[in-house]
């Protein structure tokens, strides 16, 4: 398989032109209280980078986040995902833990030269779209970069599932595998190990 080198137009090197690596990654921390008794951290970004990274999500990101078994995206959320398990008897559920904290600037990096970036236009939009080398929850960029990254793991398992008659969502960090008896006595513990 050839990848082909992104070459980002006009536009796009504009608005990179106007960062660098050690650009500030301003924001404001809100801390959110879940069910658990925790506390969620969103890092939401000053309104100039906020404006940068809407930018670019619409005019990079978006046209690359299209992974056919992610269901975390404008017109295709959860409750897209739940239709698609509807009718099945069995359903495993998995959420990934710690989600946006567990994809790094590297993996990040890594997810767009993979996906036909030069080194140096890669390394950059990471280092912007990255806070404290992790995803911040809250940046307009976030999910988008998390779908890149695991576009490894929804093909290992979205593949693996086709094969086996099953049916498998994942919408941002919940994965979703449905379907008959097969799920239950092997297919679950193999999936589980990916």
């Amino acid at each position: 398989m050839t990848i082909r080198r992104r070459v980002l137009k006009a536009p796009h090197r504009s608005l990179l032109s106007r960062w660098n690596e050690k650009a500030p990654w301003h924001s404001r921390q809100l801390e959110i209280p879940r069910g658990d008794g925790r506390f969620r951290s969103l890092r939401v970004p000053c309104e100039a980078l906020m404006r940068d990274l809407r930018r670019l999500y619409r005019e990079v990101l978006a046209p690359l986040d299209r992974g056919e078994w992610s269901y975390c995206r404008g017109g295709r959320g959860a409750a897209n995902a739940i239709q698609a398990h509807r009718g099945h008897p069995y359903l495993l559920h998995r959420d990934i833990s710690d989600f946006f904290p567990s994809i790094s600037t590297d993996r990040v990096r890594v997810a767009l030269e993979a996906f036909g970036f030069k080194s140096r236009d890669a390394k950059l939009i990471a280092s912007v779209c990255t806070c404290d080398d992790q995803l911040p929850q809250g940046a307009p960029t976030s999910v988008a970069l998390g779908n890149l990254a695991l576009r490894r793991l929804d093909s290992r398992i979205g593949v693996l599932s086709r094969k086996n008659g099953l049916t498998y969502t994942r919408s941002v960090d919940d994965i979703a595998v449905s379907g008959g008896k097969r799920l239950e006595e092997w297919i679950g513990p193999l999936i589980e190990g990916i």
